[in-house]
């Protein structure tokens, strides 16, 4: 669900999550919001709020996504997202879009670029700051 915090209202409902969310992130893709959420099935969704769709879906972790961030200053889109696997994955984030359907730039099946672990045993929380 999407809410509209300076009235309280709802203002709409993104489905597609077969269990619980635990975190998302906000960016603009040109001048279109986007959300990114990570959920206890083990998977990354990336939103687009105008459509209220989902346009793809980031699946790589072994255990449930706790932390998702985009990174707020490079050209390109970095979406990335942590784990209870100890996980942190990277992502391309760019898409093209064709007709009615989004397709990886590079035409990778995942888009997934690094995979870091840095041996502890989750990831819970971790931001992407200006400047770095």
């Amino acid at each position: 669900m999407v809410w509209n915090l300076s009235f309280s209202d709802l203002e709409f409902t993104l489905d597609g999550r077969s269990k619980g969310v635990n975190c998302i992130g906000y960016f603009m893709r040109g001048s279109k919001p986007y959300l990114v959420s990570g959920s206890d099935d083990h998977a990354s969704k990336e939103w687009d709020c105008e459509a209220k769709s989902c346009v793809q879906t980031l699946e790589n972790h072994t255990n449930n996504v706790s932390a998702v961030c985009i990174h707020p200053e490079l050209p390109i889109i970095i979406i990335i997202t942590g784990s209870e696997d100890g996980n942190v994955h990277i992502w391309d984030g760019a898409l093209q879009f064709h007709g009615s359907k989004f397709y990886h730039h590079s035409k990778k099946l995942t888009g997934l670029e690094n995979t870091l672990n840095f041996g502890l045993e989750r990831v819970w929380a971790f931001e992407c700051m200006q400047g770095s």
